[in-house]
């Protein structure tokens, strides 16, 4: 699968990597400089069955790789309005939402999650930027300090994350938590207790990365490896699966969700990432947020149809019984076969029972979506893709 990504340096594991890979005999994969279970089995078309699982029982991500903050001080809600594209006086505390953490130029430091609570406010990033978000977010809480603005970020390093997706994950967790689920709609977050610790809090995101209904739960790596213990000794394992990261790319895929260490990075904007309907448009016109003068050239250049030099991204199946196109791909099309951009993640849906993807194409005057491009797999094979407009797949969230 695309997402994994190999490198010649050290790699990092998890806590919970032991207990995947010896009790339940995980496969391993790298992801982000991370081992992290691919899929569970021996054939690595499991993950196909574990896709299956998520879209009509449950399944259990380990995403433990993934980086969380905390935002402390009495101007953390400015602190973060400013260096992301969202306005948190706008969401009730208990909140939570997709967001980009912003660069000067315009660009995309990250992907991240936020979460509103009372007291501070939460982040959740991707394992490949969990080491410099951190650096970043601690050099503008420096320079924010240095003016007398209070303001403490503070890394949680010895948090896991488990993710249950799949239109049953709701009944096995309200079995688990002290908060109700019934009143905890998509994108919210609850502070909650496990029946069986009465001294430690979880936090319990209603969330959906792969288009299910599912929730993101952080916790400590000792409460966590209880907790998988006591569910799977407890008899709810025949009502999930554990489910690799190869099954979560595919379902994303499906979902329309992008992968930031995929399918964008630091010089891309939310404009050409089909993103800037994340910035409210009273921050679009307000102002005062990092990159909010480049985002702006940007969109007054498409006003005028300006389209040299910008990119989109954009999603594609697959034609009927062609093989997959694959990341690093090349979109190309018309008589003289020109090129029109690259495959940025692709993976075999086999809900879709096709090929599904993103890629990164150039801008045009007419919108792309039902154009068909040719995808170079390799030096004599071809395949025929579609754009389509995500998602691929109805999203099954609890709003």
């Amino acid at each position: 699968m695309l997402a994994r990504r190999f490198s010649t340096a050290a790699l990092k594991r998890t806590s919970l990597y032991d207990y995947f890979k010896d009790v339940h005999e995980a496969k391993m994969g790298v992801y982000e400089g991370y081992e992290m279970p691919a899929y569970y089995g021996r054939n690595k078309d499991t993950y196909m069955g574990e896709h299956m699982i998520i879209k009509k029982k449950a399944g259990l991500f380990d995403i433990s790789h993934m980086g969380q903050f905390k935002i402390h001080g009495k101007q953390r809600i400015e602190f973060i309005n400013y260096l992301t594209v969202s306005d948190l006086n706008k969401i009730p505390v208990r909140s939570c939402l997709q967001s980009l953490l912003m660069m000067p130029n315009g660009g995309i430091k990250d992907e991240i999650t936020i979460q509103k609570f009372e007291g501070y406010i939460g982040l959740v990033v991707n394992a490949g930027c969990r080491e410099k978000d951190f650096d970043y977010l601690f050099n503008h809480m420096q320079e924010w300090r240095s003016k007398g603005r209070d303001v403490i970020v503070e890394e949680l390093r010895d948090q896991c994350l488990l993710s249950l997706n799949g239109p049953s994950a709701s009944g096995i967790i309200q079995g688990q938590v002290s908060c109700s689920l019934s009143t905890t709609r998509y994108m919210q977050v609850r502070e909650a207790k496990l029946d069986y610790v009465d001294d430690e809090p979880v936090t319990v995101m209603r969330s959906g990365h792969t288009g299910e209904d599912g929730f993101d739960i952080s916790m400590s790596s000792e409460i966590a490896l209880k907790w998988l213990e006591t569910i799977v000794e407890g008899g709810l394992k025949d009502r999930f699966l554990f489910c690799g990261l190869d099954a979560r790319d595919s379902l994303r895929l499906e979902a329309g969700k992008s992968n930031y260490c995929n399918d964008m990075d630091e010089n891309l904007t939310p404009i050409e990432a089909d993103l800037v309907d994340r910035i409210p448009m009273s921050k679009l016109s307000a102002g005062g947020w990092l990159g909010h003068e480049a985002v702006m050239a940007q969109r007054g250049q498409l006003e005028r149809q300006k389209f040299e030099g910008l990119r989109l991204r954009v999603g594609f199946s697959v034609e009927k019984d062609g093989p997959s196109a694959r990341r690093g791909a090349k979109l190309f099309g018309g008589e003289e076969g020109e090129t029109y951009g690259v495959v940025t993640s692709g993976a075999y849906s086999p809900f879709l029972n096709k090929g599904v993807g993103m890629a990164l194409i150039r801008r045009g005057r007419a919108p792309y979506t039902g154009h068909i491009f040719k995808a170079k797999l390799d030096k004599h094979k071809t395949v025929k893709v579609q754009i389509e407009k995500g998602p691929l797949t109805p999203h099954n969230y609890y709003d």
